[in-house]
């Protein structure tokens, strides 16, 4: 399957299996925005990888944003991703914010997935994003400071 092919075929699953609007960026990446959550968008790697599906949060919060410093913040992902099922949470220096990922093997390598596998999962997984961020937000809220809540993740 090409690379055009494989973003469509993500981009008509999401609509149809989310209800959400879909478009395909220059990278054929799939961007949509989801409710509580903002922008999300699934990788595409048809040239390599097929089989690997990538679903990311990108750059959703800040230390900055919960009054942390660059150390608690850090403390409270590396808590997340020891307790958060499917997805992983990184920092990035050159933002300064936290990324959540979420990614599965799909079908044999070399492959593309099937729709059905696709669509079997990618509540799941929006899920699995959604609960990496609730954690980090309650992981920043349980150190000392100020009080946090989940209206943080709207972006």
């Amino acid at each position: 399957m090409s690379h055009s092919a494989l973003a469509q075929l993500y981009a008509s699953i999401v609509e149809e299996s989310l209800g959400l609007v879909a478009t395909i960026d220059a990278d054929d990446d799939v961007v949509f925005k989801f409710p509580e959550l903002g922008t999300l968008l699934i990788s595409v790697q048809a040239e390599h990888d097929p089989e690997v599906f990538q679903m990311v949060l990108p750059n959703f919060l800040a230390p900055s944003d919960l009054g942390l410093d660059r150390e608690r913040f850090l403390d409270a992902i590396n808590r997340v991703n020891a307790q958060a099922k499917g997805a992983k949470v990184y920092y990035s220096d050159t933002t300064g914010r936290a990324t959540a990922v979420v990614a599965a093997v799909l079908a044999a390598a070399d492959t593309a997935p099937r729709r059905e596998v696709i669509e079997a999962g990618i509540v799941r997984q929006v899920g699995m994003l959604r609960n990496a961020a609730l954690l980090l937000v309650g992981a920043c809220g349980a150190l000392p400071g100020p009080q946090r809540d989940e209206s943080m993740l709207l972006n």
